[in-house]
């Protein structure tokens, strides 16, 4: 079964003679594709999101998450060859030029999509990847966190990694 993103939704309450107090009330926006595991929110729009799954592996809206829609060219084909039951495990997107966006595959090291998503290709770091980070100041420089060899970064925006 698919997990969702949940949207809060503020309603006022109607009660009579009192100020209405706010009932706040969840909604699934999807994505259907696996269980979440990472959430990353384009710094300039806003409305698109991306959402790494469990088994299912990125999903992109550009509309507030009213549609999504799988975008997996070039990291599927090379995890699903080897893991059927693979995982994205973090998402981090480029604050400069929010087209290039980051994930990292479970077991299968770090992707990177220049295209928004589109299309994904390998970054050179293998190891288990569980947190992403971007420098703000230099989006060049990336951290990674390492389930087993702590952290790693780049300084060729992914081109190659020192622990």
């Amino acid at each position: 079964m698919g997990s969702a993103v949940l949207a809060l939704s503020l309603v006022p309450a109607a009660h009579p003679g009192a100020a209405a107090p706010v009932q706040a009330t969840w909604i699934g926006i999807g994505p259907d594709g696996g269980e979440i595991t990472a959430l990353a929110i384009d710094p300039r729009t806003t409305t698109t999101l991306y959402a790494g799954t469990r088994g299912g592996g990125v999903f992109r809206t550009t509309d507030g998450g009213r549609t999504w829609r799988a975008d997996n060219v070039g990291m599927r084909d090379a995890v699903v060859t080897v893991d059927r039951d693979w995982s994205v495990t973090a998402l981090a997107i480029d604050p400069r030029t929010p087209a290039t966006v980051y994930a990292a595959a479970e077991g299968h090291g770090l992707f990177k999509s220049t295209d928004g998503g589109s299309a994904w290709g390998t970054s050179g770091l293998e190891s288990q990847v569980t947190a992403l980070a971007i420098a703000p100041s230099a989006t060049n420089i990336l951290y990674a966190g390492t389930s087993r060899n702590g952290v790693y970064r780049s300084t060729d925006g992914g081109q190659t990694w020192r622990s």
